[in-house]
């Protein structure tokens, strides 16, 4: 796998589950507690992640004005960007941002899994090749969560 998932998620136990469950299903991922951290990491990296996930409320730098600085600049704005909210509200408003996908929380976690295969291929090959909702632990719902952004 060529690229890694930017995961932006200012709770720091979402942060750490989400970030064990996509490492443990094989993706590298670089994590952000605001988007303030996420366009340093962006402008620093090496290369480009292949999906950023991105939480909408946030101390510092939210997902909102992190979407409209990642627009701004050509070399960030193709970049995909799946919101994950727990307010169906903010979907009108992400949309023009330049959104691929909106998940929402509490997350179903096959939906995650399917939206990080489909912008970061997969099954990666270091995977343990087990269900993939198996491996973060309880209290991440499921649900109807997916819905396209556009």
């Amino acid at each position: 796998m060529d690229c890694f998932v930017l995961l932006v998620e200012d709770d720091p136990d979402v942060r750490e589950s989400l970030r064990l469950g996509l490492v443990l299903e094989g993706y590298p991922v670089r994590t952000a507690a605001n988007g303030r951290e996420a366009l340093a990491l962006l402008e620093s990296a090496a290369a480009p992640p292949c999906l950023i996930l991105l939480d909408i409320m946030m101390p510092v730098m939210d997902g909102f004005e992190f979407l409209r600085q990642k627009q701004s600049k050509p070399a960030l704005a193709a970049i995909p960007t799946v919101v994950l909210s727990a307010h169906p509200r903010e979907l009108q408003f992400v949309q023009p941002l330049g959104v691929a996908l909106w998940l929402r929380k509490p997350l179903d976690l096959d939906d995650l899994m399917t939206a990080v295969r489909g912008w970061c291929g997969g099954p990666p090959v270091n995977s343990g090749g087990g269900e993939s909702s198996g491996h973060l632990p309880p209290g991440f719902g499921r649900g109807p969560a997916m819905r396209p952004a556009v």
